[in-house]
């Protein structure tokens, strides 16, 4: 408006306190390794790009031995079960 008020249409809803602000969300299989060498990629390398990034994952992922990469996919089923118990309770 003129006065310098605003909309009641306009302004942004507040979340509730017992609301939390986004869905709980799984981690991909190749992205749990991953996690722990992008902190010391960053400071040695620079900012890279979402591209060059999945690429090297997927080349890391690729280069596992079967027992280490069984290993990332127990994380992750784990974490797939984590995610599941939270988005239950996300949409109770």
């Amino acid at each position: 408006k003129e006065d310098g008020t605003v909309k009641e249409a306009n302004k942004e809803e507040e979340p509730k306190a017992d609301e939390p602000l986004s869905k709980p969300k799984a981690l991909m299989r190749p992205m749990i390794p991953a996690q722990k060498k992008r902190r010391p990629h960053r400071k040695t390398h620079g900012k890279i790009s979402f591209q060059h990034l999945a690429r090297m994952v997927g080349e890391r992922w690729k280069s596992l031995d079967e027992d280490r990469r069984k290993y990332y996919q127990e994380l992750a089923q784990e974490d797939m079960k984590r995610q599941k118990a939270a988005m239950e309770a996300y949409y109770a």
